[in-house]
């Protein structure tokens, strides 16, 4: 089953670290569980976290075909969004330098039963007024056909420059407030402040997820942002925006979503983990690429979601539509059903569903690089 080798190597990852998932000893005779399901006892969570954070580090820097991360040493280039539009030109690139990346994964196309898939979007900024006091940046964000879009990460970026003659002598702390202005309402509404610590010239990112959610949904596609700087101009801070001779650092938005059947808005998945069940489910485990020191070279997007599989696997749960899908678990199934007893063979708690992972990352040589990573999400989980 290839689809699900990223997974498994990933699992294999974490069992060499310990085999922390260990489930609970069965009762006698029991061939219910597995030794590789089950749940973490609570004096091991904290060694396993650390373990699985380290196991999933070693496998994105594999997928990535490197040995290592890349070394950052100084502030990102002048023409580095310039070569990141040569690098996205595997999407579509629009005319007025709006980028639209589908998910290009080199697999077949998904089965008519699959209701979702990813696809991640880059709209470039334009400026709506540069005569006031004010700046306004538009976004005018493309939709293919009539498909839904559910968002489910989307960040502003904005480039902040300092003059290089006061570059690296001191920490500037300003505050960046984003305001966005629906022409259907009077006044404006504030979605983000956040305090910034500038030393050198460089991107910052701004979390926009609930309110692109809310623009798709009522099914507009124009988003007017508004961008205050308290304290930009006190320490000759200077926010970048639309303006001849700064293309390569014009604000962006990156847009991750996944396209929705309109019959099914929200599909229905696996068993998720939830502290109450020993089943089979599937655990959340979220990276912040920022708090393990991932961030000056991962642009996009701001986390993982190394997400496993752990849980028993009952009998009364091989064969359930939904729970099961290998070639492994139909044998060990006709097995049971003849009244045969399979001895050591047991259905585990496996991946069953993988979905790809796009990545925007810095190489070595400063080039900003688009890979669409395939099998690198566990999306649902089963006993096989």
């Amino acid at each position: 089953m290839p689809v699900l080798v990223s997974a498994l190597v990933l699992a294999g990852l974490l069992c060499a670290a310990g085999n922390p998932t260990r489930a609970p000893e069965p009762p006698a005779g029991s061939q219910d569980t597995c030794s590789s399901c089950g749940f973490r006892p609570p004096e091991e969570v904290g060694r396993m976290d650390q373990d699985f954070l380290e196991a999933v580090k070693r496998h994105i820097l594999s997928r990535l075909h490197m040995r290592d991360r890349p070394n950052i040493t100084h502030a990102v280039p002048k023409a580095a969004m310039v070569t990141a539009l040569r690098k996205l030109h595997a999407g579509r690139v629009r005319e007025d330098g709006r980028v639209e990346i589908p998910n290009l994964d080199g697999h077949a196309m998904p089965s008519p039963d699959l209701q979702e898939q990813s696809s991640e979007i880059i709209s470039f900024a334009e400026t709506d007024d540069l005569s006031t006091s004010k700046v306004q940046l538009a976004f005018t964000i493309s939709n293919e056909g009539n498909q839904n879009l559910y968002v489910f990460q989307s960040n502003l970026w904005l480039y902040l420059k300092l003059p290089e003659m006061v570059e690296k002598t001191s920490r500037r702390k300003i505050r960046i407030k984003v305001f966005f202005e629906d022409p259907a309402i009077p006044g404006k509404m504030n979605v983000v402040e956040k305090k910034v610590d500038t030393r050198r010239s460089g991107w910052h990112t701004f979390p926009l997820t609930e309110t692109i959610q809310a623009l798709f949904e009522k099914g507009d596609r124009r988003l007017i942002l508004e961008v205050q700087c308290d304290g930009c101009e006190e320490h000759s801070v200077i926010p970048v925006y639309v303006e001849p001779g700064e293309e390569s650092h014009r604000p962006f938005l990156v847009i991750h979503a996944r396209l929705v059947d309109n019959k099914h808005r929200i599909r229905k998945r696996g068993l998720e983990c939830d502290g109450r069940t020993n089943l089979c489910c599937r655990q959340q485990f979220y990276i912040d690429f920022r708090l393990i020191g991932w961030n000056d070279w991962i642009i996009a997007p701001s986390g993982y979601y190394g997400n496993y599989c752990e849980g028993s696997c009952p009998a009364y749960l091989a064969g359930v539509p939904g729970s099961a899908s290998s070639f492994h678990t139909a044998v060990v199934n006709q097995y049971r059903m003849r009244g045969l007893n399979p001895g050591t063979v047991n259905s585990c708690c496996i991946p069953t569903k993988l979905s790809t992972m796009s990545m925007l990352y810095f190489d070595d040589e400063y080039n900003i690089v688009k890979r669409d990573v395939p099998n690198m999400i566990v999306e649902e989980c089963g006993c096989a």
